[in-house]
């Protein structure tokens, strides 16, 4: 198959250089192996791959490491440049501050996560700027194509689960719980994240979920992923779970939002409006209880999450599950069309979890990869849900980009 376009998919290779840091700096590790046997301290001097993200013009690539230092007891996320064939390999952090989440404003501009606020710097990583103001509570970001406005996380109080501590035993260790969902894994419930719209010009900041004691992006795991802005920096869709204490935390009933930034309106995109959830009994299986029923199936009642709008701005795609609490349900891929709001899932024919997709510039055609046969590959499909696997190598893909794609895609030829 010939190949008219280009998609970056990642592996867990790295290479690195040197520059000149602070004393407290943590990069690469140099170890030298004694045998072929895989020990702790090979390991930990191993750098982690994170976030790596392809410039507009298709020509570089920029992605973050997080490197391990025993002696010192922790971590350190640094940011990489490098051009897209792999050479030209550039360290751009020089501080012992982490710094994560790299995105491109532009061909030459490169915006950042570090102590809690976006900065920005030149891909040649000099002319930092910081770019909020918000005493540290950024968690991550995503700008609107235009570059006009941006998406904050920030964690806010929430106190509907686990009582805040009384003002007068500041120095009190207990909890006082009331309900369910109280912990996820390593940190209990006494704040969610919401998503704040700032506009850059004015200042201005908006909290999306004013109010609401709901979270997105969702715990524990959920990202920036799960919002996506529309093509014409217009509207956002995101991923909601909307419920809270028990019902939370036994339901993976979770749907996409579309919000228009100007108005405030939003609409759920996977339930038809004034939908009411059918009553279930927590003391037994979903398999055979009316919310999994056939007829009430089509109402998208397991996960939906990670949109993504499509080129033209006709269609939002997202990942979905079918069923109500099944954690481990085949996750497919759903396209729905925003004039007429129909919905089409995509990959039927593949009998395996669509984990992570993007869309051609064709806005017809979409790129995912799906697990088979113990390996991660590419495939394609398209609006009429043709699949076709597009490679075939013992290797697992962790994501896939297009890359500098201005009217090209892969195709048979």
């Amino acid at each position: 198959m010939k190949r008219t376009a280009l998609l970056l998919l990642t592996m867990a290779t790295l290479t690195a250089c040197n520059q000149q840091q602070d004393d407290d700096f943590i990069g690469r590790n140099e170890i030298t192996l004694q045998s072929d046997t895989l020990t702790p301290e090979a390991l930990w001097a191993m750098g982690r791959i994170g976030t790596h993200v392809a410039s507009p013009d298709g020509r570089r690539v920029v992605y973050q490491v997080s490197y391990y230092s025993v002696e010192k007891d922790r971590s350190h996320t640094v940011l990489y440049v490098m051009s897209i064939d792999g050479s030209d390999n550039k360290m751009l952090t020089t501080s012992s501050k982490n710094e994560t989440d790299p995105a491109w404003l532009d061909d030459e501009t490169i915006a950042f996560l570090t102590e809690g606020e976006v900065w920005q710097m030149s891909a040649s990583g000099n002319a930092r700027k910081q770019l909020t103001q918000t005493e540290g509570t950024v968690d991550a970001f995503r700008f609107s194509p235009d570059g006009q406005k941006v998406i904050l996380i920030k964690s806010v109080p929430f106190h509907d689960i686990i009582q805040e501590k009384p003002a007068d035993l500041p120095k009190a260790t207990g909890r006082v719980v009331n309900d369910l969902m109280y912990r996820h894994w390593d940190h209990y419930v006494e704040s969610i994240p919401h998503p704040f719209v700032l506009d850059l010009n004015s200042g201005e900041e908006k909290d999306i979920l004013e109010g609401q004691p709901y979270e997105c992006p969702m715990e524990p795991f959920g990202g920036i992923e799960q919002l996506a802005w529309s093509t014409d920096s217009k509207q956002i869709a995101y991923t909601c779970r909307t419920k809270t204490g028990l019902a939370y935390s036994i339901s993976t009933d979770s749907d996409i939002f579309l919000y228009d930034v100007e108005s405030g309106e939003e609409k759920n995109l996977c339930k038809p409006e004034g939908y009411e959830a059918p009553a279930f009994d927590p003391t037994k299986t979903r398999k055979d209880q009316p919310v999994n029923a056939p007829d009430n199936l089509v109402n998208n009642v397991g996960y939906d999450q990670n949109p993504k709008f499509s080129p033209d701005g006709k269609y939002v795609a997202w990942t979905s599950m079918q069923r109500d609490g099944y954690e481990a349900d085949r996750m497919r891929l759903c396209v729905y069309n925003l004039k007429t709001g129909a919905k089409q899932y995509v990959t039927e024919s593949f009998d395996s979890n669509v984990d992570d997709f993007c869309w051609a510039p064709d806005s017809k055609t979409l790129y995912f990869l799906g697990v088979w046969h113990a390996t991660e590959n590419l495939y394609r499909t398209n609006l009429q849900g043709e699949v076709k696997q597009l490679s075939n190598y013992q290797a697992d893909f962790g994501s896939l980009q297009l890359v500098n794609n201005i009217g090209k895609y892969p195709s048979d030829d």
